[in-house]
């Protein structure tokens, strides 16, 4: 099973996270942090990978359902209080209720924990924002440009369509139609 390397969409994890997470080779590559961080099916597979006997990942369901998210979060908190590990409980409510930045915020926290390091934060903050100058550049650059005028001489270049037919009115994706004789 080959992974994608491309990061999450639109994801504020900050870089050694997102490093930490492809390294892990979790069941499956998180494509929308928010969403499939919700249902705690990924930050258990996480915790399985540090404390295999203790988290064992068929106890968990993987589904967007409500009783599904909560079941699984209360099952990782009994494993984390046995651990003496202690997660934000509104890190955790935000998370299955996918509140923007929670779910990037409980990572970050996790990552700390497990791997007794603090990412740098300004790095992804960095990132967006270099990520945002630069769309906003080619978005400029799109916006401004005017392709030069071609010439076509009628010897080198014949139109199936005729001359009295504005290309707005042509109908690309219509089917041909063929005149059957009878």
């Amino acid at each position: 099973m080959a992974l994608s390397l491309v990061s999450p969409v639109r994801s504020d994890l900050p870089r050694e996270v997102l490093q930490w997470i492809l390294n892990l080779q979790l069941s499956f590559y998180p494509r929308n942090v928010r969403r499939d961080f919700s249902n705690g099916y990924l930050v258990a597979d996480i915790f399985s990978r540090y404390y295999p006997k203790v988290f064992l990942l068929y106890s968990y369901k993987n589904g967007a359902a409500l009783s599904i998210k909560q079941d699984n979060w209360r099952h990782i908190q009994k494993f984390l209080q046995k651990l003496n590990i202690n997660l934000s409980q509104d890190l955790i409510n935000g998370t299955m209720h996918l509140e923007k930045g929670a779910a990037e915020r409980l990572l970050t926290e996790i990552y700390g924990i497990l791997t007794q390091q603090n990412p740098d934060v300004g790095s992804s903050l960095n990132a967006a924002e270099s990520d945002l100058s630069s769309d906003t550049e080619r978005r400029e650059e799109l916006l401004s440009y005017k392709p030069k005028e071609r010439t076509h001489s009628t010897e080198q270049f014949s139109s199936p369509f005729p001359a009295s037919v504005p290309f707005k009115e042509i109908k690309v994706h219509q089917p041909i139609r063929r005149h059957i004789q009878q």
